[in-house]
């Protein structure tokens, strides 16, 4: 699950990129009759005067997109699935959600081979070198000669495009689940994706899509990785009992 937000207190200028992205989801799940988006809403947690809660609020204000803030009494009421500390809030974006990102690939990538692309599978790109007038595809077995060239590399892109290396940093983030007390609690119809600042541990989770499971991952947890081909799987103990510290102070049904 990939965290679909409108909240990027940084970044307003993405805002138009954003709804237009919510456009684009729905038609690829109109033509492929696959469910991709789902806007289950968003809640930002946090000091009403924090960076967190006030950058969010401020972009929201600025874009014009729904939004409520919700005080201690409205969120234990609407969500009681969150534990908050005295003076919190809640600020919830109604149009945010997530987005199945294995599904999403699978069906974009079936939509354009019907569309008259050709998919190259388990063709690694090894580089890509533009010119002027067309750009050349290097892969392991051949070169590719077009026009454009599109890239969604994720972690790979600072090594496929060197002039971006020095605006991208790699950080792995670990991931982790944990059991739902009340599983009914956290269905996407009654618990919107969230991000919770809890004593300086900045939590982002979901609701759960398989009736038992929650899954959070906390900045605590985050790494610094030199290349994306050097992830070291092994996770150590305290980054885990980090993401837990948060998680009992923070959750009230997990």
């Amino acid at each position: 699950r990939v965290l679909f937000r409108s909240l990027r207190a940084a970044e307003p200028e993405m805002m138009p990129v954003l709804a237009r992205a919510v456009g684009l989801w729905r038609e690829l799940e109109d033509e492929t009759g696959q469910r991709l988006l789902t806007q289950a809403g968003g809640l930002t947690i946090g000091a009403p005067d924090g960076d967190l809660v006030r950058g969010a609020l401020d972009t929201m204000r600025q874009s014009g997109r729904p939004y409520e803030v919700l005080d201690a009494g409205a969120m234990a009421r609407r969500f009681p699935q969150h534990r908050l500390a005295p003076g919190e809030v809640g600020l919830l974006d109604r149009e945010a959600g997530f987005v199945r990102p294995e599904f999403a690939v699978l069906a974009a990538a079936h939509r354009a081979g019907e569309l008259g692309a050709q998919v190259l599978e388990r063709t690694p790109v090894l580089r890509i070198e533009p010119a002027a007038g067309s750009v050349t595809v290097v892969t392991a077995d051949r070169c590719y000669r077009v026009g454009q060239v599109v890239v969604a590399a994720g972690p790979w892109t600072a090594e496929l495009l060197p002039r971006l290396a020095g605006l991208i940093a790699l950080r792995r983030i670990v991931l982790t689940w944990y059991m739902a007390a009340d599983p009914a609690q956290w269905t996407p119809e009654r618990c919107p994706v969230f991000v919770h600042l809890v004593d300086g541990l900045d939590l982002a989770g979901f609701p759960s899509l398989d009736g038992g499971s929650v899954k959070v991952a906390a900045s605590a947890s985050d790494s610094p990785l030199a290349a994306a081909g050097q992830l070291d799987p092994r996770v150590a103990p305290e980054q885990i009992e980090a993401v837990s510290a948060g998680v009992e102070i923070g959750r009230a049904h997990v």
